[in-house]
């Protein structure tokens, strides 16, 4: 049943037919009491005379209009009016990710994932409510104008009755068809978990399974299950692994193969076993990598793109903090920094990651107070973040609170007890409250995680106190390993210098302070406020007027 333009449908006047699937057709309409646009989704009728379904769905319409979630679509209300059953939601303005996926440019890494942690958050929010999606594809999950993320159909699953295990679309809400090579293939059969697709009981794996094959078509370009026919795709999924990631995009790091690999492994008991531990990996590869890249020595090239973007659409708060960034603690341009990181946090008050950087600036110029309070925004806006949790650690750790930044490390590692960053920097609070042994045994675990640049952290960090403990054998065994591995990839100078300076060889820590000031190594940004370089040598001194930071 088609709804002409104009009708009224009590205090909804639709205006246009935007969408239908086995579930009804959808209209956006205006609210006239509440002067909004809002989506009706029109049920059908065999759904809508069916008294115990209809019963069972407006429970379930219920449920997940409780969970008020940034990531869910809001239910406004469930209605009847002149024999017209209908559901009243927000409009979302944007396109779903099948659409977004079927446009010429491929999706990138920092897109993937950044989409993959708000399904990941939306299926956490549903789970703890107990609400079982059973229905997530790229056809019900929509991707806001602002990059929010959007999932749709909330328990619409169970309105289709269960049917026999042979049948087309068990538990689906919505069919849809997925054109792939070699065929065409049912969309909702194509996400299905094995379990789903046996017809077993399922349970909140069976999201995760899905939200895996989801991530991988982002990523691929390609579902990693497949075949010419609905029997053909069943089998592939109960019973052959998808290609490696790796064969589509050198842009997938091994640690993304891994994770999807986990949420789609066929026994349930194998898989992450709650959405949330999936977040938490999402969020921890997606900072993992920004963390490499910054390290990278490619920052001429950041600097480069954040520039086109931004001469593209000055209005984008992501490329400000980049480039802030790169200002900071690269080209050491204090006041450019400062102003990039302000346009940013103005164009995106909730941007977590510019309050988090513009913290790492704040302590950096020696501004503790006002530091520390942007990490707490930044922990605010994403608090299951373990960047955002690590980098307010940070922040008491650089204003000499030890015992505040401990606890806030510890809190980090409650979120991941391997997070390297963690183990390469709560040491340093150990041994600045002269916890010798904890700060020994706490750097040995984080060169045990050989988290990339993070290893040469903890060693650096251990050489350091086996130098101020007088372990000099110890501690040129450090050094021996740093530079040995120096030559197989980048290690940072002014690591290599803070074993020397432990040592209490002066010299030699200044020839290599040198190599990372001509370097321009990360951490020479913080040269001034890091307590394990406190000094008080002339050199020091012309050292920071150099950086632009003299005391």
């Amino acid at each position: 049943m088609t709804i002409v333009a104009g009708t009224q449908l009590g205090r909804y006047e639709i205006r246009s037919k935007i969408g239908a699937g086995g579930m009804g057709e959808v209209y956006l309409a205006q609210d006239t009491k509440l002067d909004r646009k809002v989506a009706l989704k029109i049920l059908p009728a065999e759904v809508a005379s069916n008294e115990d379904r209809m019963k069972r769905f407006v429970q379930e319409a219920k449920a997940a209009s409780a969970l008020n979630h940034p990531n869910i679509i809001t239910i406004y209300e469930v209605e009847q009016i002149d024999s017209v059953n209908f559901i009243a939601t927000e409009f979302i303005d944007g396109l779903t990710l099948r659409a977004r996926m079927r446009n010429t440019s491929p999706m990138k890494l920092a897109e993937v994932l950044n989409a993959a942690a708000q399904i990941a958050s939306a299926l956490s929010a549903a789970h703890a409510a107990g609400i079982v999606h059973r229905d997530i594809k790229p056809e019900n999950i929509m991707l806001r104008r602002d990059g929010i993320v959007k999932v749709l159909d909330f328990g619409l699953a169970k309105l289709t009755e269960r049917l026999p295990p042979d049948s087309v679309d068990a538990e689906a809400a919505t069919k849809a068809l997925v054109h792939t090579e070699p065929g065409v293939v049912l969309g909702t059969v194509a996400y299905m978990s094995p379990e789903q697709a046996r017809g077993m009981a399922v349970d909140a794996r069976t999201d995760i399974f899905s939200l895996g094959v989801v991530i991988y078509e982002m990523v691929a370009g390609q579902a990693p299950f497949g075949g010419a026919t609905r029997s053909d795709l069943i089998v592939a999924l109960l019973e052959r692994d998808p290609p490696p990631l790796a064969r589509f995009t050198a842009e997938a790091p091994a640690e993304l193969e891994r994770l999807v690999m986990k949420t789609l492994a066929k026994d349930r008991e194998e898989r992450y076993q709650t959405a949330k531990d999936l977040l938490i990996d999402l969020k921890g590869l997606k900072q993992k990598l920004v963390v490499d890249a910054e390290i990278e020595r490619s920052v001429p090239r950041a600097k480069a793109a954040a520039m086109r973007a931004l001469e593209l659409d000055e209005t984008l708060a992501e490329a400000h903090t980049s480039l802030a960034r790169v200002l900071a603690v690269y080209d050491w341009d204090w006041a450019g920094a400062e102003k990039e990181f302000k346009r940013a946090i103005e164009l995106n008050p909730r941007y977590a990651v510019a309050h988090q950087w513009y913290g790492g600036y704040l302590e950096i110029m020696g501004r503790p107070d006002e530091s520390i309070a942007e990490r707490k925004r930044a922990q605010e806006f994403d608090p299951l973040s373990l960047m955002s949790n690590f980098e307010l650690g940070m922040g008491f750790y650089f204003a000499r609170n030890y015992d505040q930044a401990i606890e806030e490390f510890q809190k980090t590692l409650e979120l991941d007890p391997n997070f390297p960053l963690v183990h390469a920097h709560l040491p340093a609070a150990y041994e600045q409250k002269g916890m010798y042994d904890e700060a020994i045994a706490g750097f040995q675990k984080g060169i045990t995680l050989r988290g990339g640049t993070e290893w040469s952290f903890s060693m650096s960090g251990l050489g350091h106190v086996y130098g101020v403990l007088g372990k000099k054998a110890e501690a040129r065994a450090v050094l021996d390993e740093l530079k040995q591995m120096s030559r197989q990839e980048y290690v940072p100078a002014d690591g290599i210098a803070l074993v020397y300076a432990g040592l209490g060889e002066k010299d030699q820590a200044f020839t290599w302070l040198e190599k990372a000031y001509d370097e321009h190594a990360f951490k020479m940004a913080w040269l001034k406020v890091e307590p394990q370089w406190d000094s008080s040598d002339p050199r020091f001194a012309d050292l920071l007027r150099r950086v632009g930071l003299s005391k």
